[in-house]
């Protein structure tokens, strides 16, 4: 956007003052020919600061160094050299010949860690040992971001200190103890659960699902009964539909023998009739053969008539019988099959009620059994249920102490066996002094001496080093006037010693004001301090304290029209104009608004009645 009030020009520390010519000068300026010109261009601009810094190491987010703790006692028997970098997992130093490792992580050490700790110092722990690779030369796998301090943690802190140079026990008993531990942290957990469960009782969910059990027993009897009545009416139905079989059986049979019983006298009837039949004919044939009406063989013929009708009767008497047997024989094994079915229909069904029966049993069983547990679950445990349960869970927690106390040696990480720092350092000052001496309470004769000597004691609480990351950054200080413009993201160019340059942006700004050094303390002289962090920082490496030269991109215009900054003039009436060359030589005047100032390319935003390749005249170089 493009300003409109009047402004100062200043590039690249040459003050330019813009005036407004007299109408003298302009007419003189007129008939100077050639001028001197430059073209008006369309491009990308930006605003930039200049400043002069230093060439640092990242560290705090003030600047300021980290400082190394000591927690060991006894003396200094290894210390790194100012320049020295140390990677975590490495040794940092040693007390009486002890390894203090530098481990990374932003919350110091401040306790013990060992088996069933948790917390925020217990998941950096288990980071340091998963990045480091000591979870799979365990044989184990730890997840980075869990905080609790697990068996796994406590053997691929092992692997870390075996490989490190601590004095640890011998792998087998560490083995053996370990399992000791993870059976007593069993029985203990086991123990809490059921004193917890007995102090809380009865629990609300414990009754709800106590109740629904005796529902569901109470309905599983109810099924049960029902299934009982209808075993007992199939089994009735079944039995009464066979009895009802064995009777019309029964009735078939003494049905067959009263009509295989009547059968021989109707048969006997019929053949005496027959008989009857023959005498008659064979009387009345001699009669009429007597008196010649009849011949002979007309007799005969009559007579073998009725002769046949004998043998037929008898031969149909004699399959009548046959056949009225053979029906009660059949009647018989009807029955026979009537009565064995009916037998059968007795005993299954009467299986199955009684199946039915023991069901229901079984479950009045099961709805008393559930009614007991709701009883039990319902009602306060007894004080000294209550008082065995605690009894034991003091019992199992003093087993595990035992078995952690066992353990002490090896797989715990003590006070004084590392130190936590967010990541790698470059050691920039070492204040302990190798062979310094340990004062536990009041100082020892070698303490006192070594203190004399320069070299404070490897006491606990004690500042043995000051350390920076191993990532260079430039440090700058905004004058006033620059605070509001430099803003964190911010791009910048670092031009380095020999002329190397480097690209980089601004990472953060200082909170607190500061008076440099050798100035009056007030108000106007106090810098606020800048951090940029470099794109590339291998390309720093190598050059602490070095000082750079740092422009910074504070804002930008994308295809903007502009024309050099010393093509600007002022107006008689305030503002600002170009003087523009048109056809033929022709010069106007041309007021225009200023917008962003590109400092290091001496160029200003316009806006005018001008256009890019416009030629407006600058002054003669």
């Amino acid at each position: 956007m493009l300003g409109g009030a009047a402004i100062l020009v200043a590039v690249a520390g040459t003050a330019c003052a813009v005036v407004a010519p007299s109408p003298k000068q302009a007419a003189s300026a007129a008939e100077e020919l050639p001028p001197s010109t430059a073209n008006v261009e369309r491009g990308n601009l930006s605003a930039m600061v200049s400043l002069d810094g230093i060439l640092t190491y990242r560290a705090r987010s003030d600047g300021s160094p980290y400082s190394v703790i000591n927690q060991a006692r006894g003396t200094y028997t290894s210390l790194p050299d100012p320049g020295d970098k140390v990677n975590c997992g490495d040794v940092l130093y040693r007390v009486n010949d002890k390894p203090v490792l530098l481990l990374c992580g932003t919350v110091p050490a401040y306790r013990d860690l060992r088996t069933g700790d948790v917390g925020e110092d217990v998941r950096q722990l288990n980071q340091n040992l998963h990045t480091l690779g000591y979870d799979a030369a365990a044989g184990v796998q730890i997840d980075g971001g869990d905080n609790n301090f697990s068996s796994e943690t406590r053997k691929a802190l092992e692997a870390l200190q075996r490989d490190k140079g601590f004095d640890l026990r011998d792998t087998v008993a560490d083995a053996a103890l370990e399992v000791q531990l993870q059976q007593a942290q069993a029985a203990l957990a086991s123990a809490q659960a059921a004193y917890d469960k007995l102090a809380h009782s009865p629990l609300t969910q414990d009754v709800a699902a106590a109740a629904t059990a005796v529902d569901v027993a109470k309905a599983q009897l109810a099924a049960a009964q029902h299934a009982s009545d209808a075993a007992q009416t199939t089994a009735e139905k079944g039995a009464a539909a066979a009895q009802v079989a064995v009777a019309n059986a029964q009735q078939a049979l003494a049905d067959a023998q009263q009509n295989a019983a009547t059968i021989p006298g109707i048969v006997q009837q019929q053949i005496q009739q027959a008989k009857a039949k023959l005498y008659a004919d064979q009387t009345t044939w001699d009669a009429q053969a007597g008196r010649g009406a009849a011949t002979k063989e007309q007799r005969q013929s009559a007579l073998d008539a009725d002769q046949a009708a004998i043998d037929q009767a008898t031969a149909s008497a004699k399959q009548q019988l046959v056949q009225a047997q053979q029906t009660v024989n059949q009647a018989q094994q009807a029955l026979k099959t009537a009565a064995a079915n009916l037998e059968a229909v007795q005993a299954k069904d009467g299986q199955a009620v009684q199946a039915a029966h023991d069901q229901v049993a079984s479950a009045e069983a099961a709805v008393g059994q559930a009614q007991a547990g709701y009883n039990k679950t319902a009602a306060r445990p007894p004080k000294a249920d209550l008082d065995a349960a605690a009894a034991q869970v003091a019992a199992e927690k003093a087993a595990v102490q035992l078995a952690l106390s066992n353990l002490d040696a090896a797989g715990e990480l003590h006070m004084d066996d590392a130190v936590f720092l967010p990541g790698p350092v470059r050691v920039v000052k070492v204040t302990g002094m190798l062979g310094g001496s340990a004062a536990a309470s009041a100082p020892s004769q070698a303490a006192t001496s070594a203190s004399a000597s320069g070299g404070p004691p490897a006491e606990p609480g004690a500042q043995v080093l000051s350390v920076t990351s191993d990532t260079p950054e430039v440090q700058v200080e905004l004058d006033p006037s620059q605070q509001s413009e430099v803003q964190p993201g911010d791009a910048a160019q670092i031009t380095l010693p020999g002329n190397k340059s480097v690209t980089g942006k601004v990472d953060r700004l200082g909170r607190v004001a500061q008076v440099p050094s050798g100035q009056d303390k007030n108000a106007g002289a106090a810098t606020i301090p800048a951090y940029i962090s470099l794109d590339d920082p291998d390309k720093a490496r190598g050059l602490d304290q070095a000082p750079v030269h740092v422009e910074i991109t504070t804002e930008g215009v994308d295809s903007a029209l502009s024309v050099p900054v010393t093509a600007l003039v002022g107006k008689s009436g305030g503002g600002f104009a170009v003087e523009v060359v048109r056809d033929g030589g022709r010069r106007e005047l041309v007021a225009v608004k200023l917008g962003l100032f590109d400092t290091a390319g001496g160029r200003v935003e316009v806006e005018g009645d001008l256009g890019e390749g416009d030629r407006v005249v600058v002054p003669s170089s």
